[in-house]
């Protein structure tokens, strides 16, 4: 099977998001492989891509994590408007807070979410959250056979 470009965007954002959940809770690769269950060489193979990511080991590291919400493990680094166009629906919305929970919600209810922030004025001292998201089914519907 070959994946879409898609499909590796959102791996990409998973591996890069294990990073930054890890550093953001002053882990080590070492440490937060002893949580877990896994080796410290298994947590950078996650990281850089050279290993494949099991559903169980993201749940092992979600709560590890503090209980972040599995929709952390697929937001997205700000992205041009093209980028954010690939997605079903994006919704305004103001407070960090309700955004994580927005996100969560349709995390479990089968969508694929991320966040993004676009200017809202040319010099883009003004910006706009949101949440974005597609129906995984879609995006799983996007595989192609060889």
């Amino acid at each position: 099977m070959k994946l879409t470009k898609g499909r590796e965007n959102i791996i990409a954002d998973v591996r890069r998001n294990i990073k930054r959940l890890r550093m953001a809770n002053g882990m080590t690769q070492k440490e937060l492989a002893e949580k877990i269950g896994k080796s410290e060489s298994t947590i950078g193979a996650y990281e850089q891509g050279v290993q494949e990511i099991p559903l169980s080991a993201l749940a092992d590291m979600e709560a590890a994590f503090g209980g972040c919400g599995m929709a952390a493990f697929w937001e997205h680094e700000e992205r041009p408007d093209e980028y954010i166009g690939n997605w079903d629906f994006k919704i305004r919305v103001f407070k960090q807070e309700h955004r994580r929970i927005i996100a969560g919600i349709l995390s479990e209810n089968g969508y694929d979410v991320g966040q993004h922030k676009q200017r809202r004025t040319r010099t883009g001292k003004t910006v706009d959250y949101y949440i974005h998201g597609r129906d995984i089914a879609k995006v799983m519907g996007t595989l192609d056979e060889e």
